[in-house]
């Protein structure tokens, strides 16, 4: 087993390159989903209801001026659940992929690099299908929409390894299920994506204000006009992130190497 840095490199391409290959067969469908879930959105709550709505709460002009940015954090959560939980439990629990990859030299760190990186890959292409979406709705200038694609991004690849890790940790699949349910649903819904973050009552926000999603959301819509606003929001998105990882890790040689 080659410990030098090339080697390791080499075998994180290599569980890449899997994931990619088994990838393949679904990327037309989940390109489809990518593309019709924001314009379904856009149209459906930014336009058509978005004309009973008073977007001045939100300092915007219409509707959608606030909703096209706020909900690019929203869709790169949805998308890294997708391609984080129930394929890590496959890969772990149900084909027993990693295990296969074990026998093999890569390490368990090295597997679980490789998956991240790939789902890390996806979120990026999304991101900017999304971002481009959104800007044929609002026709903004090009550093609002490299806001909200580093948004979706940052919120994205802090929630990946934290659901990553929970992943490799749970064993009933009955637990992954609330994931929607209990994490997804609450954080997008107290992010301040569709109505405004100061008209939930006090001990709400005192909860969303730890949640990912709302710095995401407050990243894409420019919330933060000062710069150390922005750095201590993508601080945070950063430091979940790690923590994350270094959970992950531990799950997984827990998993495979115990």
């Amino acid at each position: 087993m080659s410990a030098t840095p090339a080697g390791r490199i080499a075998r994180t391409l290599a569980a890449i390159e899997y994931h990619a290959l088994h990838y393949r067969g679904m990327f037309l469908a989940t390109l489809a989903t990518t593309i019709v879930t924001p314009l379904l959105y856009y149209l459906a709550i930014g336009e058509l209801l978005g004309r009973h709505v008073d977007a001045t709460r939100f300092g915007s002009d219409s509707y959608i001026d606030h909703l096209a940015p706020a909900l690019i954090p929203t869709f790169a959560l949805q998308l890294v659940v997708a391609a984080t939980v129930n394929p890590v439990v496959a890969c772990w629990k149900w084909t027993d992929t990693y295990a296969t990859m074990r026998t093999s030299p890569m390490t368990a760190g090295e597997i679980g690099l490789g998956h991240v990186s790939f789902v890390w890959l996806r979120l990026v292409l999304s991101c900017l299908i999304y971002t481009a979406i959104a800007q044929l709705f609002l026709h903004d200038s090009l550093s609002a929409a490299a806001r909200w694609f580093t948004s979706g991004l940052v919120v994205g690849m802090s929630m990946s390894t934290v659901l990553y890790a929970l992943a490799v940790r749970v064993n009933h699949d009955a637990t992954l299920a609330l994931v929607s349910r209990l994490v997804v649903l609450p954080m997008t819904f107290l992010s301040g994506a569709f109505f405004p973050y100061d008209q939930l009552p006090a001990p709400l926000r005192q909860i969303a204000v730890v949640s990912p999603l709302t710095h995401g959301t407050s990243l894409a819509t420019g919330a933060d006009e000062s710069a150390l606003g922005v750095v201590l929001r993508i601080a945070y998105l950063a430091a979940i992130m790690a923590a994350g990882a270094v959970a992950s890790r531990s799950a997984l040689r827990n998993r495979l190497e115990v």
